[in-house]
């Protein structure tokens, strides 16, 4: 008999121009991260059709979740970079927020030789970061 969880977490999606934004409470668990990945889905799909696009997380209450909630968002993140143009991720963390010495190591490892990752203390820090990655994609690719 498989057990059924219910999500744990909540979060909020939004564009910004070329960012897809997530707020998110956590902790959070696999279920969350699968209805996370579910909804994001038309959005990735609205940027990637656009171009180059990048994520950006805001970490509320706890960064702590389940390994099997890892290794989903590992598994869409790969995904998202390999299939559908995401050039970029950044996660505000401020510090109120519970558990980042334990996940942060999780975190980078998930990015490593996938895409440019790093952690701000702000979102405005984090889109000028993120956003200084697809100007230069589109620079190498503009016609002068």
């Amino acid at each position: 008999m498989t057990i059924q969880f219910q999500a744990h977490g909540k979060f909020y999606l939004r564009i910004d121009q070329d960012l897809l934004i997530t707020e998110v409470q956590g902790p959070w668990n696999a279920e969350l991260v699968k209805l996370w990945a579910q909804e994001t889905r038309p959005l990735v799909e609205k940027l990637a059709e656009q171009g180059n696009w990048a994520s950006l997380a805001i970490v509320k209450g706890s960064l702590l979740s389940t390994p099997e909630a890892m290794t989903i968002l590992s598994e869409v993140m790969h995904f998202a970079v390999i299939n559908r143009n995401m050039i970029a991720s950044a996660k505000v963390i401020t510090s109120e927020v519970e558990g980042f010495g334990l996940v942060e190591p999780s975190f980078r490892q998930m990015y490593t030789n996938l895409c440019p990752f790093d952690f701000f203390d702000d979102a405005d820090s984090a889109a000028v970061w993120l956003r200084q990655f697809l100007q230069h994609k589109r620079s190498l690719y503009s016609i002068t």
